[in-house]
C-alpha cells in the first residue's frame, strides 16, 4: 500500500528509516539496562532479518 500512496521511488527509503529507527528503539533498551545480552542477540537477529527482506 505504500507505494501507491507515496510512490515506488520513496518507499524503500521510507523502509530503510523505519529499520534504521526500529533497530535503534531496540538497542535502547539494552543500553539502558533493562535486557539482558540475549534480548540484544534476538534484536540483532531479527533486525538483521528485516534488512534481508527489505
Amino acid at each position: 500500500m505504500v507505494p501507491v500512496v507515496i510512490g515506488p521511488r520513496e518507499t524503500p527509503i521510507q523502509s530503510l528509516i523505519y529499520m534504521i529507527l526500529l533497530f535503534v528503539c531496540s538497542i535502547v533498551f539494552y543500553i539502558n539496562g533493562n535486557f539482558n545480552i540475549i534480548y540484544l542477540a534476538g534484536a540483532i537477529m531479527f533486525n538483521s532479518v528485516l534488512l534481508c527482506c527489505t
